[in-house]
């Protein structure tokens, strides 16, 4: 039991350091995909209005733009799961065959059914969380590229010179 919260704080520690900036201006800055004039200046949201009109900005564009991001999120996040689930595996495989070599040696078998009940449940919880993270990163993926695909589209739809900048 001990080991799991050991684990546990492990997690946490990880999950905050690999969490992006928390900037209270962080939410209105225009970060991810521009759409760029021939003299190389961003296009405002009024001027996109302008060339491609406010049907395909409001319906395509800014929902490209959320899948956009959505999906870069949702990568970074499987990726941390995966890391932390393979981390947690490994740790109590390792954890479980040197605990149970150990006490066996000494005799003690109760305890170590016990440990080794509580080191196969965080293995498995590991593996669980590993897998988790493979589906949220298969999802990301999948969202990114739509959402790339479709700001492509509307990029098109500006004409020629215009370029799309990641």
């Amino acid at each position: 039991m001990r080991m799991m919260k050991r684990f546990l704080i492990l997690c946490s520690f990880v999950a905050v350091f690999l969490c992006p900036s928390l900037d209270a201006e962080a939410q209105y800055a225009r970060k991810g995909a521009k759409i760029v004039d021939p003299e190389g200046t961003v296009l405002s949201d009024q001027a996109l209005i302008d060339i491609v009109g406010y049907d395909i900005y409001e319906q395509t564009f800014v929902g490209a733009r959320r899948q956009l991001k959505a999906g870069r999120a949702m990568i970074l996040g499987g990726v941390s799961c995966i890391g932390v689930g393979v981390l947690g595996a490994g740790a109590a495989a390792g954890l479980l065959i040197l605990n149970t070599e150990v006490l066996i040696a000494k005799k003690e078998t109760e305890k170590a059914l016990v440990d080794g009940v509580a080191l196969t449940g965080l293995f498995y919880l590991s593996e669980g969380v590993a897998i988790a993270g493979g589906a949220l990163l298969t999802s990301g993926i999948i969202l990114n590229t739509i959402g790339k695909k479709r700001i492509k589209w509307v990029a098109g739809q500006c004409g020629t010179g215009i370029a799309l900048v990641f």
